[in-house]
This record gives C-alpha cells, structure tokens and sequence, in this order.
C-alpha cells in the first residue's frame, strides 16, 4: 500500500491542511475587519562622526563655516506607517541634545513616485518638524541628519496625531525585532498556528515569550 492511502498518514496531512486553511482564512478575515491607524519611528543610528584620540585631542580643531565644532553627530531614522489605514497630516517632530545644531538633513520616501508630500513646517538649531500629508498602509519616509556641539546622542521623537497610535523604537536596545516579533497581529497569527499539528509547540513557547515581555512592561 503507498504511504498516502495509509489511512493515518492521511488523517495526519488532512489535519495539517485543514488548520493551515483555518489559519489563511483566519488571518484574511481579521485583515479585513481589523482596522488599525499606527505610525511607528525606527531610531536605526545616532553616532559620533568624530572619535578622537586623547593624545591628539588638544591638537586637532573641527569647523563648520567657520567655527569651532565641539562634535558632529549622524542620525538615522524611518517613520513607517504599520497599520492598515491610511494616515493624513502626520506630524513628526524631532528634538536633538539643547546645545545642538542641525546642520543638514535629507529625506527620501518608499515608494519613491506617488508618496505624498513632506513639508517642513519649523526648524531651530537643535529641533525640525515636519508633517508628512498622506500615508498609505507600508509607506516610509527615512531621514538622514548631521548635526553639530551635540552635548550627548540623546534624540526625541514626537508623532503624537488624532486617532493613531503610534511608538518610537531604537534598535540600540533591541526593540524592533521584539516589537515586530510581537505585535498584536503576529501574536493572532501565532494564535492560530498553534492549533497546527508540528509548529502548535513553537508557536506556544513564542507566545509565552510575547506575553512575559509584555507583563515586564506593566510591572515597570
């Protein structure tokens, strides 16, 4: 007899099929009826363009137009629109250490043909704000920044807009991988993948992983 009339091999590969259906179906339906406005900022690098030795310290100066510059500071990040809404009129505010002086920025938008304005509204030496006045579900605008005399990396991001939510996450301590990993929408779809025969296991341990993490939180 071949292995696929084998009635319990069937039984198996049917089981799996059915819930692998289940969850597709599952999934589709709450994208579907599940409506989310999210705007997410990615911190990916705030770093000193200026290392310099202690021997030599004291003999080397930095300029900028002129004057001397006490440090030089690159800063990367990305505002990404996570839900499935679009978002109008998303503001983004960006403040930089009090000492700090934004010398230059650039911004380049995914998708780059057809993405919606990005307009600055207001700049001071160590702040820019934006507002950004159309997001479609997965459109990114990514910002490069160099500054100047910045007393620290330290670097705060305002996104706050009516009816969305929104989170600052750094990948210095690691958040966008265990954001992402635990996100309401993968904790459903690891939910469902738990009633799979074979992955219910894993999808259980990483259950537990998001529900300990997210418990950490509350106690902080």
């Amino acid at each position: 007899m071949a292995w696929y009339q084998n009635p319990t091999v069937a039984a198996i590969l049917g089981g799996i099929a059915g819930a692998i259906l289940s969850v597709i179906a599952s999934v589709f339906i709450w994208r579907k009826t599940h409506k989310v406005k999210r705007v997410d900022c990615l911190i990916h690098d705030v770093s000193s363009l200026l290392t310099v030795s202690d021997k030599i310290k004291d003999q080397l100066e930095v300029s900028y137009s002129g004057k001397k510059a006490d440090s030089v500071y690159f800063i990367s990040l990305e505002v990404i629109n996570s839900g499935n809404e679009a978002v109008e009129n998303q503001p983004v505010n960006i403040r930089l250490a009090e000492k700090s002086n934004i010398i230059d920025y650039s911004m380049k938008t995914n998708p780059p043909v057809g993405f919606g304005a990005v307009n600055q509204v207001a700049k001071s030496a160590n702040g820019l704000d934006l507002i950004i006045d159309l997001m479609n579900p997965g459109d990114k605008v990514s910002f490069e920044i160099v500054s100047i005399d910045n007393e620290d990396d330290s670097i705060d991001v305002y996104l706050k807009n009516a009816n969305v939510a929104t989170r600052i996450i750094s990948s210095q301590n690691g958040e966008i991988s265990l954001s992402d990993l635990m996100s309401e929408k993968n904790m459903l779809l690891l939910a469902m993948m738990s009633a799979i025969p074979f992955f219910g296991g894993f999808a259980r341990s990483m259950i537990n992983v998001g529900l300990a993490q997210r418990i950490g939180k509350l106690s902080k």
